[in-house]
């Protein structure tokens, strides 16, 4: 007898572990899930055993002190407790959420004691409507696959990590075209009143301001048409003019081979710079009284040359003479210049040069002799140089 009881007790706490759902929390549902089934020793359902439901901290078997139990799902109409199951070893009763302690006694019953946790209004429809009113905690992982719908308020007091949740459309009926939407002191998202980016305040438009005026305002919340002036300005336009660079007037208009030139205390004028290239003593002269630039050339300080390799001997009669030119090296403004030229090299005879004959800006002319009596001979150099100066 002893070994059928020790078997019927394993078989109750089984069907306990089985019968247990997810865990989802509602306005009430049946005590342990499905309600209660007891087996017997064969596995066939057992009437008539008694049992007790008690609260969570019951004590004893049966156990004391009892819990408020119905039999109905609005807890309207009480049960009586302790229940008898019935034929096919059911006890279905109802009970607010929460854990309740449950004893199971009778005639020829090791009496025992189990645990049993309310979790809903009678069972969590999968794929159909459930409508959760009043305290609703969420401890596990949340999936909405469809449209979730809150017709209250519902409030998070503490962290919500939603993982794997994709969200096709999210909608508010509160919220219209046009509304912005921003956090409440409260963290929850409202919708502020008027478009996006407008405020609440109202900007007055003051004097006639037209396209393309620039605008600028003239008290806190007072617009008018006006203009830029300092370094750079405008007239009832967007146009910009630079009339000054730092507060210094710049004059309008430049020509070309012109540069500024401050011609006095914050004023600055364009002067034009002449072609005066640097060559043959050329040089950029400023005269501060007329402040203007010309070009001069210097008097002194300048050097060029002129050389030939290919100058040709004299004749061998005595008193022979013979002419060379050379090209310079660069041009000369003019012919105005002082030349030394003289002979080197190899030297055939008795040569002797007797200087220039023609100046040109680009080349010049030396000649030389032969000497007389007994140095009649042909003569000349392999090289004919010229120092040009001024």
């Amino acid at each position: 007898m002893r070994k059928n009881k020790h078997r019927y007790a394993i078989l109750v706490r089984l069907m306990f572990a089985l019968l247990a759902p997810a865990t989802a929390y509602a306005q009430s549902g049946y005590v342990n899930g499905q309600g209660i089934m007891l087996l017997g020793p064969t596995g066939r359902p057992l009437a008539g055993a008694t049992v007790t439901i008690c609260t969570a901290n019951a004590t004893g078997i049966p156990c004391s002190p009892t819990a408020s139990i119905f039999q109905d799902s609005g807890l309207t109409i009480p049960a009586a407790n302790p229940q008898t199951s019935d034929g096919k070893g059911n006890v279905l009763v109802f009970a607010a959420p929460g854990t309740y302690v449950y004893t199971v006694t009778g005639s020829g019953i090791t009496g025992s004691s189990y645990v049993a946790t309310v979790a809903a209004t009678g069972d969590v429809k999968s794929g159909g409507n459930n409508v959760l009113t009043g305290t609703n905690t969420f401890n596990g992982p949340v999936i909405f696959n469809s449209t979730e719908t809150h017709n209250g308020t519902e409030t998070h007091t503490g962290s919500a990590s939603f993982a794997g949740i994709t969200a096709s459309s999210v909608t508010d009926s509160g919220l219209t075209a046009g509304n912005c939407v921003q956090a409440s002191t409260g963290g929850l998202l409202v919708a502020a009143s008027g478009p996006c980016g407008v405020s609440a305040g109202t900007v007055t438009a003051t004097g006639s301001p037209a396209s393309p005026n620039m605008a600028c305002f003239s008290a806190a919340t007072s617009i008018t048409n006006c203009n830029l002036s300092g370094d750079a300005t405008t007239s009832g336009s967007s146009a910009v003019t630079v009339a000054k660079v730092n507060g210094n007037s710049v004059p309008s208009g430049i020509a070309a081979h012109q540069a500024l030139i401050g011609t006095a205390a914050s004023t600055i004028s364009f002067k034009t710079i002449p072609d005066c290239q640097d060559s043959s003593g050329n040089h950029i002269n400023y005269t501060q009284s007329s402040d203007s630039f010309s070009c001069g050339t210097s008097s002194s300080g300048h050097i060029n040359w002129a050389k030939s390799v290919s100058c040709p001997n004299t004749g061998g009669s005595a008193g022979a003479t013979t002419t060379c030119t050379l090209s310079l090296n660069t041009s000369e403004i003019n012919t105005g210049y002082q030349a030394v030229c003289t002979g080197g090299g190899v030297i055939t005879g008795y040569p002797i040069m007797l200087g220039w004959t023609s100046k040109g800006t680009t080349t010049i002319t030396v000649e030389y002799s032969n000497g007389t009596n007994n140095m009649a001979t042909a003569s000349g150099w392999s090289e004919v140089d010229c120092i040009i100066t001024r």
